[in-house]
């Protein structure tokens, strides 16, 4: 721990037990009002249809700027992984967790 003065202190010892000074001690509630909520599950990014399918648009417009058509099949064949992706996302949005 570190005080004002930039100097090291040692917690303050109470009997045997070491005690941070400052902190509250947690408490357990004592009624179901105090209870914290859970938030909701945040959406996974790999869940997303819509950014992977936004993914494969660019990606599309991206190999259609390219003059060598070996370039603009390996940007397809990435575009149709993201299309995939897209496709598995939204198969996942319909299932119940």
């Amino acid at each position: 721990m570190c005080s004002g003065d930039g100097k090291r202190r040692l917690p303050q010892q109470h009997g045997n037990e070491a005690v941070i000074v400052g902190r509250p001690p947690r408490q357990a509630a004592k009624n179901a009002d105090e209870v914290v909520q859970k938030k909701p599950r945040a959406r996974k990014l790999q869940d997303d249809a819509s950014y992977w399918a936004s993914r494969a648009e660019r990606t599309k417009r991206q190999a259609a700027r390219h003059p060598d058509q070996a370039t603009r099949d390996h940007f397809m064949k990435i575009a149709a992984g993201y299309e995939a992706l897209a496709r598995s996302a939204r198969s996942v949005g319909r299932d119940p967790d």
